[in-house]
């Protein structure tokens, strides 16, 4: 049987759970056996997603003994360092969901694929590299159905926090605010489990997202989906849906002063901000596993030369 091997798939962040679920698709769709690469010595008992299932872990070394021609390895780019594609047989696939998470690019691998438009003309214009956009999904997030936009506190912001960048910036922004808005409800990129940051993110009206770089940003969707309205930088990857002062009041970094006054405009006018609500939980939708599924099992399916099982 051939298998699949997933770098890092233990890992508890977005982008190694999104790769989990390619090796995913490869065990249930095309008849894998499924191994995840231990990065760290990480386990599968961080709590912070939830797996269908679990794949067997083995260390770099394991793989790199392990691995065949007849098999698939499955990378993020932050992983380019190791040089998998360079140097070990099989097919390779890589699923670019950033840019400012390596300093050159693995670009020897058999499949590349962006998770936005952002990403994709990045890979274009530095690697000359040509491919398709698949978005992430948004997990189901077993809360129970958030309050109506206007049952929420109307003057909580909540402060999500990504990095050193992003607090340099939130500082600058009280200070050009002052007390109009009340900032003072922060947590960390993270500093939370991801079910009780989502609670609170569901329990506000606002949520105020300084991370400059994003390959897409999956929490400003999240939070979208629960209803509750993103202001702050659309990192660059939040291009891919952001429609300003439409689902989302975001500005490009570095321009925190239009986030200032972004952030002015929606507490001040709630019709406004009521309005982006709805549109941005409409946006969330979008992303789903289905669409997210069907199209992982197309670009697979041409990789391999196969079809998906019946």
């Amino acid at each position: 049987m051939s298998r699949v091997y997933v770098v890092g798939a233990a890992i508890p962040n977005g982008g190694t759970f999104m790769a989990y679920h390619l090796g995913h698709i490869l065990q249930t769709s095309f008849g894998f056996s499924p191994f995840a690469v231990q990065v760290k010595n990480e386990t599968w008992d961080h709590g912070k997603h939830v797996y269908p299932s679990t794949f067997p872990l083995v260390s770099i070394a394991q793989m790199e003994s392990m691995i065949r021609s007849e098999d698939v390895l499955i990378a993020n780019p932050s992983f380019s360092p190791h040089m998998f594609g360079l140097r070990l047989p099989g097919k390779k696939i890589c699923y670019a969901q950033g840019f400012s998470t390596f300093t050159t690019l693995d670009a020897r691998f058999d499949l590349y694929v962006s998770v936005s438009g952002f990403v994709r003309d990045y890979l274009a214009g530095t690697y000359g590299l040509q491919t398709q956009v698949i978005p992430p999904f948004l997990e189901p997030h077993g809360l129970e159905s958030p309050k109506p936009w206007k049952e929420r506190p109307s003057g909580k912001v909540l402060s999500y926090l990504k990095g050193p960048i992003a607090r340099v910036f939130y500082e600058r922004l009280q200070e050009i605010i002052g007390s109009d808005v009340d900032l003072s409800d922060v947590v960390g990129g993270n500093s939370l489990p991801r079910r009780e940051l989502l609670s609170r993110i569901a329990a506000s009206r606002y949520l105020l997202s300084l991370s400059p770089a994003e390959g897409f940003g999956l929490v400003p969707v999240e939070a979208m989906s629960l209803g509750t309205v993103v202001c702050g930088f659309d990192g660059f990857g939040g291009r891919e849906y952001f429609r300003n002062m439409g689902n989302g009041a975001v500005s490009a970094y570095p321009d925190i002063e239009g986030v200032a006054r972004q952030l002015l405009a929606i507490v001040e006018d709630e019709n406004l901000a009521e309005s982006i609500s709805r549109n941005g939980h409409e946006t969330a939708r979008e992303f789903s596993y289905e669409k997210f599924r069907g199209a992982w099992t197309g670009v697979i399916a041409q990789l391999l030369g196969t079809a998906e099982l019946p």
